[in-house]
């Protein structure tokens, strides 16, 4: 185990919060999980990490659910409120790992360096926006009432190989009084690379007269993929929890070019990393 000294964790820290004060938990949780590596010795320390992922999908959600108006203002506040409790609850436990030397002193300085400057550069906010709005070279498309968990995951792994600017995967979270169309052509046609994830609700997500949303023109997941095969950008399905290939009667016309591309499997633990290295080594030779 490595030693990291009480007085070497603590600066960290105090930024960290202060970061989710200013209103960007998702900041604050990126640094944490950036203090667990993938491959970290330690079961703690990889659930911890596992924990910042999640937390920063649901943080995703939020600011979506906001920019679109899709849920009451006071419903929002309260579940803002929540997840910010909960960020500080998961920052302490972070804390108390660190403290008791769970984190190597050279990585504990790197994290907080970064902190520091998320912190000062016109606040944790915009810092997230600028996140969001760097170009990329993968794109992940995915629904999130199929997939949101595991795609979260995958994009944990191709963000440590990658890099983190490299994988967008938050198309949800439009900028207000932006085409959403024009929006996700722009996204899109930057990338080398998209990935659709598929779980088993991916075909049949409904909205609640029950028609499908991938029969709907403007469904989002329609629209990216439909995007991405225009365009002639490499296409990858991904299926996950076992979900099948769609067959070419269950989708609409404009997306069966996609049953035409290679895909594969991401299997559950212990499988999962036999496959994202697959994935991972596939697409270094796609990226260059």
């Amino acid at each position: 185990m490595t030693t990291a000294a009480p007085t070497e964790a603590s600066p960290l820290f105090p930024t960290l919060h202060a970061i989710v004060q200013a209103g960007g938990a998702v900041t604050a949780l990126r640094c944490a999980r950036d203090l667990f590596p993938i491959q970290h010795h330690l079961e703690t320390a990889r659930a911890l990490r596992q924990r910042a992922v999640l937390m920063m999908a649901q943080c995703a959600d939020l600011r979506a659910d906001r920019q679109s108006a899709r849920r009451d203002i006071s419903d929002l506040n309260r579940s803002e409120s929540d997840l910010n409790t909960r960020t500080r609850d998961y920052l302490g436990e972070a804390e108390g790992f660190a403290k008791g030397g769970g984190v190597a002193p050279q990585l504990l300085s790197r994290v907080r360096i970064i902190a520091e400057q998320a912190k000062s550069e016109l606040g944790a906010v915009k810092s997230d926006a600028n996140m969001l709005a760097a170009p990329a070279a993968i794109f992940i498309s995915y629904r999130r009432s199929d997939s949101k968990e595991i795609t979260g995951f995958i994009a944990d792994r191709l963000q440590e190989r990658f890099g983190e600017k490299t994988v967008f995967w938050d198309i949800d979270s439009i900028p207000p009084g932006v085409d959403f169309r024009a929006y996700i052509v722009s996204r899109v046609s930057k990338c080398k690379a998209c990935l659709v994830v598929i779980g088993p609700d991916w075909l049949n997500a409904a909205f609640d007269n029950g028609r499908r949303r991938i029969d709907d023109d403007d469904d989002l997941v329609r629209v990216e993929v439909e995007t991405a095969l225009r365009l002639g950008i490499p296409v990858a399905p991904i299926l996950v929890r076992e979900a099948p290939m769609p067959t070419p009667k269950q989708l609409p016309s404009s997306l069966a070019p996609l049953l035409a591309r290679h895909g594969m499997n991401i299997r559950p633990p212990p499988d999962f990393d036999i496959d994202i290295d697959r994935l991972m080594g596939r697409l270094s030779d796609q990226l260059g």
